[in-house]
C-alpha cells in the first residue's frame, strides 16, 4: 500500500483478525498498549472492530477493551 500522506509515515502494526466458526462474523484486534495500575502490575489494552460478514453494506463497530473484555469477547 502507498503512503496515503505525504505528512505521515507509514508503520506496520501487529494485528490479528478473529473469526466465528459459522463465519458469521469477525473481530479485528490491534494491540493498543498497556496502563501501569500500580506495584508493577500491568493491564493491556485492544483496539477492536467487530464486523458482520453478512451484512451487505460496508460496517465495523469500534471499541476500546483491556484484555479481560477482549478474553470475554472472544471466549463468550
Amino acid at each position: 500500500m502507498e503512503n496515503l500522506s505525504n505528512k505521515l509515515n507509514e508503520y506496520p502494526r501487529d494485528c490479528n483478525y478473529y473469526q466465528d466458526q459459522g463465519e458469521n462474523y469477525g473481530y479485528v484486534v490491534i494491540p493498543a498498549g498497556k496502563v501501569d495500575i500500580g506495584e508493577g502490575h500491568f493491564v493491556n489494552f485492544y483496539h477492536t472492530i467487530f464486523e458482520d460478514a453478512h451484512s451487505d453494506k460496508p460496517n465495523g463497530e469500534y471499541k476500546l477493551v483491556d484484555e479481560q473484555e477482549l478474553n470475554e469477547m472472544l471466549n463468550y
